[in-house]
């Protein structure tokens, strides 16, 4: 039996935007249950089942994209690979000139896609460790943060 790959956490704003539509498909139900039905679509013809399974399905990607809390030596594990993934990553990235004088530096866009490529997947795992880790911080899984001046 294959591992199972660990859920994607996600951005707030993401987890917000969720919410939110969970919250609009809940307060749909409950006014169908009082009958206040609106001018649009006849109460019978909404189907019922389907937005309760549509809310169960967000409440679900919510739960599995909030991070878990973490404890002392999980989480100093995490951010000791964090630390190793952002050397990883940074050794060959194009530095913040490069990268707004693309002109003034040639080669700099070929080497930004290499780059890319080579560091995809530490980028993505950072990106979830940093999320992990400082969650009520939006801009926390920037990859910016890393390049240098």
């Amino acid at each position: 039996m294959a591992a199972r790959k660990p859920a994607k956490i996600l951005t707030p704003s993401e987890l917000k935007g969720l919410k939110e539509e969970q919250n609009e498909i809940t307060n749909t139900l409950k006014s169908l249950e009082v009958e206040r039905v609106g001018s649009g679509t006849p109460a019978e013809q909404i189907d019922r089942g389907r937005l309760r399974a549509e809310a169960q399905r967000l409440g679900q990607a919510i739960e599995s994209g909030t991070p878990k809390q973490l404890r002392g030596s999980t989480k100093d594990a995490m951010y000791n690979e964090s630390k190793a993934l952002a050397e990883k990553i940074q050794e060959g990235m194009c530095s913040r000139d490069e990268m707004r004088n693309p002109e003034k530096h040639s080669g700099a866009i070929g080497k930004h896609v290499e780059w890319e490529k080579r560091n995809k997947q530490n980028i993505e795992r950072w990106k979830q460790i940093q999320r992990t880790l400082e969650h009520s911080d939006p801009t926390s899984s920037n990859i910016e943060r890393l390049r240098r001046a």
